[in-house]
């Protein structure tokens, strides 16, 4: 080795001495870590939903983050570590143990209970809390009995309680309400506290159950509604006879209808005699023997017609319904003598209660016909005008009656509470300019609450018809239609207009023409003639040749599609004419299968029911009648007496 490198040696040998003789005076060297005893800070995961009064066992927890003996303790429950007993006694435990923690559920619902697990002075909180309790006290609704058929009946309220939070409410065949708010079928929540109702409507059937079924939380109830039993029979109604009338027949058909709410109806009779249905008695009809026997009589005996009707539950009515009716000669007045009539035109008045036919004809006079009892009473008597027709306006309550005999060109304004000062109207300008003029009818039509006025007049020699508008205060007159004047044109001129209907579903006015032997239609709006039906025009049953046969008076029945034509000679007809087509079928006419109460001389009609009968006005028998809608059949209504025609 040489100098430099011992001299070298040397030198590192003193710099290690004197290294260490420095960490031994600055105390290093020891043998150890240094201590440390406070762990880490812990969580013990909480639990819920825990079932109350029952133990409960927190994950397992590693300590760590120290390196002495620490003490552990716990308050509120025990512990266990790395698997051992569980106590409650202080002890030490050391670093990467395990520590779980048990304590015991409250014993009651929605509560929270927590034990305190302290180690080296380091804690944690495990908190068990039990479920809360959705399921609610009992509860109950009264049933309600002996309901109506499809009513609507609320329960009892119930105050939902027994439970801790708020839980889903729902309902089934009802609905329910919160608090008195709206109900509802749909689901919901509801809280502690809060009101109940349940909501049923009940069932169309007797005897029958509707239950609903609420259901709140874990818990349900039933609201049970059970509608009464079927003890009602069956009702009826007779819609031809009229509930008085006469025939002078030794039968009477009868026809009519009956409906129960709740059972089927297993007959009807009439008088005993059983009734005839298609459609489960909801129409039915049966002809009936009367007291005299008499195919024709020639007395008068009184006759009242019930009606017994029956379910299939065995209730039974007597007299569902019942009608009067006189067997006497044609020839016979009827409902008494009082009250001359030789009617033309006929009108109803139904407005502030009364309920009468107005009837014009035979002079001067217009009569009021009662439509209970068919008796006659002078309605007013006109100094200076034989109206043959009448309307009435619904708006003003007034009654228009043109003017005859020697008054052509008149309206006659009658005030239907007070008639006795009834006005008469001036056509403006009428000037006939012919030798005699008549006006057989006349018309109101009220659209948007506006009424207009059309009135007929006839012109002789030649026959020409003119239609006249008026204003409801009979102030303004026009001439609406007049092929005579080209109004609008000249084409289908109407010769002697008779009658005449409004078809408000057309927007058209249908008239006769007793000279043609045609109804003619009328546009509302342009006064268009053009031909509704004739020989030429429609098919099936033939209007009699001109001369032959007159149409007078005509009806629209809406209610099934057809308008209703009066032709007479000897022997009235009506004729049912199809409004779409103008085809016809005869209603009535004297015939073998309807020998009984024919009528002479017809001039109006109107429909009193449009499943019932129609009035017919004749001043060939000083009569009206009442004919069927349906068969037909006739019988008298009203008359004054009269020799055999």
């Amino acid at each position: 080795m040489t100098i430099h490198a011992a001299s070298k040696h040397i030198f590192k040998i003193l710099i290690a001495i004197s290294f260490v003789s420095f960490l031994a005076g600055c105390g290093g060297g020891s043998s150890g870590p240094k201590k440390d005893s406070t762990p880490d800070a812990f969580t013990l995961t909480p639990v819920t939903n825990a079932a109350v009064a029952t133990e409960v066992t927190s994950a397992p927890v590693t300590l760590s983050g120290f390196n002495q003996t620490v003490s552990i303790s716990i308050s509120g429950g025990t512990y266990s570590i790395g698997g051992s007993t569980y106590t409650s006694t202080a002890a030490t435990i050391t670093s990467g143990q395990t520590v779980t923690v048990k304590v015991t559920a409250s014993a009651q619902t929605n509560t929270a209970v927590s034990a305190t697990l302290t180690v080296g002075g380091v804690s944690g909180v495990f908190t068990v809390t039990t479920a809360p309790d959705t399921t609610p006290d009992s509860f109950s609704f009264t049933d309600s009995p002996n309901v109506g058929a499809s009513s609507v009946n609320t329960s009892n309220e119930y105050t939902v309680s027994g439970i801790d939070v708020a839980v889903p409410i729902s309902i089934t065949n009802g609905e329910y309400s919160i608090n008195g708010g709206t109900y509802t079928n749909a689901a919901g929540t509801v809280s502690k506290n809060q009101k109940v109702t349940v909501r049923v409507t009940a069932s169309a059937q007797p005897s029958a159950d509707v239950i609903a079924v609420l259901t709140i939380g874990g818990g349900n109830a039933n609201y049970k509604v059970t509608t009464y039993a079927d003890d009602v029979a069956p009702t009826a109604q007779i819609l031809f006879p009229p509930p008085v009338s006469m025939t002078e027949g030794n039968t009477i058909l009868v026809r009519g209808s009956a409906s129960d709410e709740f059972s089927a109806i297993a007959g009807v009779k009439v008088n005993g005699v059983a009734a005839t249905t298609t459609d489960g008695f909801k129409n039915w009809q049966v002809t009936v023997p009367l007291t005299d026997t008499t195919k024709f009589v020639t007395s008068t005996t009184e006759n009242t017609l019930k009606v017994t009707t029956e379910d299939a539950v065995g209730n039974k009515s007597t007299d569902a319904a019942h009608v009067a009716i006189r067997q006497a000669p044609l020839t016979s007045p009827f409902p008494d003598a009082d009250g001359y009539i030789y009617p033309a035109g006929m009108e109803f008045d139904k407005l502030d209660g009364r309920n009468r036919l107005l009837v014009t004809g035979g002079g001067r006079e217009i009569y009021s016909v009662d439509l209970g009892t068919g008796k006659r009473s002078l309605f007013v008597r006109l100094s200076d005008c034989s109206p043959s027709s009448i309307v009435i306006n619904p708006i003003n309550k007034h009654a228009y009656a043109p003017c005859n005999a020697g008054k052509e060109g008149t309206v006659v304004n009658i005030d239907l509470t007070n008639p006795s000062e009834y006005q008469i109207h001036t056509i403006p300008n009428f000037n006939p300019n012919y030798e005699v003029v008549d006006s057989y009818s006349s018309l109101l039509y009220v659209k948007d609450n506006v009424a207009k006025y059309i009135i007929s007049y006839v012109k002789y020699a030649p026959y020409r018809a003119e239609l006249f508008a008026a204003d409801s205060a009979l102030t303004q007159f026009n001439i609406f239609s007049s092929a005579e004047k080209s109004i609008p044109d000249a084409i289908n001129p109407i010769q002697d207009l008779v009658g005449m209907a409004l078809d408000k579903a057309a927007d058209r006015f249908l008239v006769t023409d007793d000279f043609q032997q045609t109804i003619f239609s009328v546009d509302v709006s342009t006064g268009v003639r053009s031909i509704f039906s004739s020989n030429a025009k429609g098919t099936g049953e033939a209007f009699a040749e001109p001369y032959n046969g007159y149409l007078t008076g005509i009806a629209v029945d809406e209610v099934n599609n057809r308008a209703l034509a009066v032709e007479h000679y000897y022997s009235a007809k009506i004729f049912s004419i199809d409004l779409a087509s103008g085809n016809r079928s005869l209603l009535t006419s004297t015939s073998e299968s309807n020998p009984f109460n024919s009528m002479y001389s017809s001039s109006d009609i109107k429909i009193a029911s449009p499943n019932g009968y129609a009035f017919v006005a004749t001043w060939g028998d000083n009569a009206v009648f009442a004919v069927d809608l349906v068969t037909g059949h006739r019988v008298v209504f009203s008359k004054y007496t009269s020799e055999v025609h």
